[in-house]
């Protein structure tokens, strides 16, 4: 039951889902040449030892790392010696070194639960302070499974590293490189990284003529009509004329045999080979040169959808995607008549983007199209936040999650979000895209304006494992404002009230002011804002005894209690919470010095140094248990402390 919950507490990110979709997309028999070069079975022999195979875009990199996971997968069948676990990078989205670590535990839990003796104690300690493990965490127990004598052999792959940011890159190879284990890397040529892994032994991954030839068959077998058109000497004539324009990419082979998709005729595939493009650059260019030549409405729906796969904030479904672009241009509202057949958006994009089989997820075809199409797509769209940004604010309202009524279980929430295509993601991403606006478009500012009940999902530093978790708030347009930080709109707000009071003090369901909304999460300038606004009540508590200032001192935000104290009295400086929590207890239970010096030494105030929470734990001792040494002797320094409390 314990590891059941520790594997999804390790980290989002499921790397056997790329791993499936990959063995989905690769044309069988394809790529085996690998596993008969001395490099791959002098390495799969070895103890330990690092493979590192180099190839340029389109060589197939990803999909021989699939396979060979795969052929490490039946070679561990059957033995429980054998430990083989992966990781992707991918260009879409960017995974911290401290998640590919945890993907990597994640697996050896799901596999080999023996390793949960190595796991247990750590996870049991984070339980309880309601924390998470830190890249040196993970590393440390990935070392102690690969050391530990649990595995006669630990295989690890890691594809794709270039592209990662080169701050990933260096970070993963110095970790993982120090492990005694079989180590595959799959990159393009990344000469600067050579000197962090010295003993890896290269090798050149570049697609065989044999296996692009595969390709181009299995895809032509796939256009029965085009199949039926031609005979097997035309066949052969089609893929000896692809074979010699890929260059040795499967990827400029899969984009031209999709021009060949709209050919009626003999002789329009004879014209079609003649002028099939040379390069990458060139493949992409002609590519979208068929696009526009498919007619107003398709290159609008087309661009609408390259806009969504390029600039969302995560990779989206193709339901969602498809709700997405069906939207009006003049007010970006929904319309189930605009809605596009996944086919025929496929069909419509020229085969620029795919879908993973098994997540569902739209992606670019290559990671090589996303600065050609981001080119060709800045010629005529100069706003495409403001698009992602409205488009997601339309689809709130049109559920009224502007104003939403039903509370009684914060459950159905989640399940409202679930329940419908292209919500959850608006929901989540709406303010990421609104930021990145030059400014914040009317369609925002006026769905902000709108609030009244607007769904919160309170995942801030204040609550922790000794605390009960509020799940769901619902906030007032002001309060929206606050907590995600949108400081101009705010700023105007406030300032344009035309004699209209203004609550500065309204409370959420939960009894927040928008003051503590911006302390609880550590966004000063706001709190500054508010701090300025006459009749702001610096020291109004929530539903549970939470104030501005306790938040500040949870966050560590020495400049934020500052500011803060600057407006409270003694009293309210010494308030506790329901838990007994002091902003001095909080602080020092977190370790925070620079806060503690701030608390004590701000003129005409007398903080209570031997405060104790309901538990009778007073600073001092909750410094101690938590072992945060130099706030235990800042403690001790101070006169009025009574260490025997």
């Amino acid at each position: 039951v314990e590891i059941a919950k520790c594997i999804p507490w390790l980290t989002k990110y499921i790397f056997r889902t790329i791993h499936l979709d990959n063995l989905g997309k690769r044309t069988p028999n394809t790529v085996m040449w690998i596993f008969e070069t001395a490099d791959f079975k002098m390495w799969v022999e070895s103890e330990c030892g690092i493979l590192w195979g180099t190839g340029m875009p389109g060589a197939g990199k990803t999909i021989l790392s699939s396979v060979v996971i795969d052929h490490l997968h039946g070679l561990a069948q059957g033995n429980s010696d054998i430990c083989v676990v992966f990781a992707f990078c991918r260009y879409t989205e960017a995974v911290p070194v401290r998640d590919i670590l945890a993907g990597i535990l994640r697996q050896m839990l799901e596999r080999y639960p023996v390793v949960w003796q190595f796991v247990s104690a750590m996870y049991e300690l984070h339980q309880r302070e309601g924390t998470e493990p830190t890249q040196h965490e993970l590393f440390e127990i990935l070392k102690q499974i690969s050391t530990s004598g649990v595995f006669k052999q630990c295989f690890y792959v890691l594809d794709g590293l270039d592209e990662a940011s080169s701050e990933t890159q260096f970070d993963i190879l110095a970790a993982i490189s120090q492990l005694p284990i079989n180590f595959f890397i799959t990159s393009r040529p990344l000469p600067l990284l050579k000197d962090v892994v010295f003993n890896a032994r290269f090798f050149d991954i570049v697609a065989h003529n044999s296996d692009i030839a595969l390709l181009i068959e299995e895809k032509l077998r796939r256009l029965p009509a085009l199949w039926k058109l031609v005979d097997g000497s035309q066949k052969a004539v089609i893929v000896e004329t692809i074979l010699q324009k890929s260059l040795g990419m499967f990827l400029i082979a899969s984009l031209q045999v999709d021009i060949l998709k709209t050919c009626p005729s003999i002789e329009s595939i004879q014209d079609a080979l003649r002028s099939l493009p040379d390069g990458v650059e060139a493949m992409y260019a002609a590519t979208m040169r068929r696009v526009e030549n498919l007619g107003r409405y398709c290159v609008d729906v087309v661009k609408r959808a390259l806009i969504w796969v390029l600039y969302t904030a995560e990779s989206v479904g193709i339901d969602d995607l498809r709700h997405a672009i069906a939207v009006r241009s003049d007010n970006f509202a929904f319309s189930p008549t605009l809605l596009v057949d996944e086919d025929n958006l496929l069909s419509m994009c020229c085969g620029l983007i795919t879908i993973e089989s098994k997540s569902r997820t739209v992606r670019l075809v290559h990671y090589t199209a996303r600065e050609p199409l981001l080119s060709y797509l800045s010629t005529t769209i100069f706003n495409p936040q403001e698009i992602l940004a409205s488009t997601c604010v339309a689809r709130l309202h049109q559920f009224n999650l502007h104003n939403y009524s039903n509370s009684k279980c914060n459950k159905i929430v989640d399940s409202l979000l679930l329940a419908h295509p292209f919500l959850k993601y608006p929901f989540d991403h709406w303010v990421t895209h609104a930021r990145l606006c030059t400014s914040l478009p009317s369609t925002v500012l006026q769905f902000i304006s709108h609030c009244q009940r607007f769904p919160f999902r309170e995942q801030s530093s204040v609550r922790d494992a000794n605390l009960p978790i509020w799940g769901w708030d619902y906030l007032q347009s002001i309060h929206v404002l606050a907590a995600y930080a949108l400081n101009d709109a705010l700023s105007v707000k406030l300032a344009n009230a035309h004699g209209h009071e203004i609550d500065v003090n309204s409370k959420t369901a939960n009894g927040a002011t928008a003051l503590r909304l911006g302390a609880e999460f550590g966004n000063l300038d706001t709190v500054k804002l508010l701090l300025d606004v006459r009749g702001i009540d610096a020291a109004c508590a929530d539903a549970k005894g939470w104030t501005p200032l306790m938040c500040a001192s949870k966050r560590g935000n020495a400049e934020m209690v500052k500011h803060l104290l600057g407006v409270l009295d003694t009293s309210n400086a010494n308030a506790a919470n329901h838990n007994g929590d002091t902003a001095l207890l909080l602080a020092a239970s977190k370790g925070y010095p620079e806060v503690i010096e701030v608390l004590l030494q701000v003129d005409g105030l007398d903080i209570n140094i031997n405060a104790a929470d309901n538990a009778g734990r007073t600073a001092l001792l909750l410094a101690v248990r938590m072992n945060h040494v130099p706030v235990v002797q800042q403690l001790l320094s101070i006169p009025e402390l009574d260490p025997n409390l």
